[in-house]
């Protein structure tokens, strides 16, 4: 990469953000270093960070803004998931 010429456009970071992603082959999804925010905001939370701290890190002036940030991972959901007893005579039904 050469130095920019003028101000970073969001496309030249978008660019330059898929470009180190591929580079680095950690699986990263393509949707650009918005992507990013999801994640720190997530990490966040799982380390037990307040909604409201969160959301003053990431810029937010309401909680609602926050919240859209903060989309439970399945496997975090499957790890809290209670059992669903079974009804009598129903087949076990396997995943």
């Amino acid at each position: 990469m050469r130095a920019p010429i003028g101000p970073l456009t969001p496309d030249a970071v978008k660019r330059a953000f898929r470009s180190w992603s591929r580079r680095s082959d950690l699986g990263i999804p393509s949707q650009g270093p918005h992507c990013m925010r999801h994640a720190y905001a997530v990490n966040l939370l799982k380390n037990g960070t307040a909604l409201k701290t969160i959301g003053d890190i990431l810029g937010h002036r309401c909680a609602e803004s926050t919240v859209t940030y903060l989309r439970l991972a399945t496997d975090d959901l499957r790890d809290v998931a209670l059992s669903v007893p079974r009804m009598p005579g129903q087949r076990e039904v396997r995943p």
